[in-house]
């Protein structure tokens, strides 16, 4: 099976030391003076310029540049979209769906999102503070007091943990790997029961641990604080988070191409999807994992931490809920209250928000802070960008889980922000 929370701890670690090095520099430029802007006078145009196929030779240049850092990083397929309020100013895609197939990435391919479904999670317990008795300060003691049987009691270390440590990864909670010495995450991988109940055998095991620091002394990437958080909504709403997440996310927002798990399973021999790859850590080359291969991705119970897949549209349709134009406000009213998303979205004092993304101050080109986000099931790599007074979102998705992945995305969003002149 998938073990990606070394792999999330090292992007989280690499994002971290990207966003206060170059990229935070790159922000800064409105443009470079030897490249041509990305975004010139949206606001003025009856079409859209940069679409999938090049029409002028800034759209060759581009994607030319795309193509050699698809190469250098060895990445199989690669989909890079920015989106301006709510229509696509560039989107195109390059290379195969798996190694070793001809299958080319179309622009409707489902991608596999990883931790960027955390910031999902997050939108349904906000969700949950407005409709339900949860608040952020709810304490873990208290959310759980009917839910946990006396026979897994909660550690004492675990109880007066709050939902704000959790989002905000200050939480101290024992990876979701090592409970039990692992044998609680081998025992979960299982499709004979419902996942809300393999959902609720871990969040009980993780919360039954020793924490690993005292809560709100640390911040410490934490898969197992969004697992907590999603059986957390699945108890206030009284619903599996999976049925949540498809009727208060992806039904409200025309979100159908989304879904859990690998995309394309429904295909043994041919790629209909993207297919994953890694590195074998033996020989070192690069293996193709079909979507029905053993350990294509994490067990199902770690859903709220990292299983979603989406076409890269509807992932814009979810991001623009960040958006404060005023069509994007109406947009975002359909799922959240502003004053939701804007506790959300707030510094929790440790780099990072109260929905896992990480924030960065003001730039130009952006008309304020950035907010950046990574997933990495070490299968695939996705990375976002959004900057929401400019009603911006820069979107990559790769169907490769390795270190070059999150270099070359990196690379990518690089090149974009030094290209955008709003």
């Amino acid at each position: 099976m998938a073990n990606n929370t070394t792999a999330l701890k090292r992007s989280f670690a690499i994002v971290s030391a990207f966003l206060i090095g170059a990229f935070a520099g790159v922000l800064g430029l409105t443009s470079c003076a030897t490249e041509k802007p990305l975004i010139e006078n949206h606001q003025n145009r009856t079409t859209n310029p940069l679409l999938v196929k090049a029409k002028r030779p800034l759209e060759r240049d581009l994607i030319e540049t795309l193509e050699e850092l698809r190469n250098r990083y060895r990445i199989p397929g690669l989909q890079v979209r920015v989106e301006k309020v709510d229509e696509p100013i560039f989107d195109i895609t390059l290379g195969v769906r798996a190694l070793g197939h001809q299958e080319a990435v179309t622009p409707t391919d489902q991608w596999h999102l990883a931790s960027h479904t955390k910031v999902m999670t997050a939108v349904l317990v906000g969700q949950a503070t407005e409709r339900t008795n949860l608040t952020w300060q709810s304490r873990v003691g208290q959310v759980f007091k009917n839910d946990i049987p006396e026979r897994i009691p909660l550690h004492a270390s675990s109880r007066a943990i709050t939902v704000d440590q959790l989002l905000s990864h200050q939480a101290g909670l024992m990876d979701q790997t090592k409970v039990l010495g692992g044998q609680l995450w081998a025992a979960i991988d299982r499709n004979d029961l419902p996942v809300s109940d393999l959902r609720l055998r871990l969040a009980r095991g993780i919360l039954a641990s020793p924490l690993e620091f005292a809560p709100g002394t640390r911040t410490a990437y934490s898969n197992s604080a969004y697992i907590v958080l999603g059986h957390m909504a699945e108890v206030a709403f009284k619903t599996p988070w999976e049925d949540l997440v498809q009727k208060r996310i992806f039904a409200p927002l025309g979100m159908k191409s989304c879904g859990f798990g690998p995309a394309g399973v429904s295909s043994l021999d041919t790629p209909t999807q993207p297919w994953g790859h890694r590195r074998n850590t033996t020989s070192g080359e690069i293996e193709t994992i079909p979507p029905r291969a053993p350990g294509a991705d994490n067990p199902k119970a770690f859903g709220p931490a990292g299983t979603v897949h989406c076409s890269a549209q509807d992932w814009a349709k979810f991001l623009r809920i960040f958006f404060e134009d005023g069509d994007s406000r109406a947009w975002r009213a359909k799922i959240l209250r502003k004053e939701t998303l804007d506790h959300l979205v707030a510094s929790a004092g440790n780099g990072m928000t109260f929905m896992s993304m990480q924030k960065i101050d003001r730039r130009s080109w952006a008309k304020g802070p950035v907010y950046v986000m990574a997933g990495n099931n070490t299968m695939n790599y996705s990375l976002s960008a959004i900057a929401p007074k400019a009603s911006i979102a820069i979107t990559i998705n790769t169907n490769f889980g390795g270190r070059e992945a999150e270099e070359g995305a990196q690379e990518i969003l690089k090149l974009l922000a030094s290209r955008i002149d709003n």
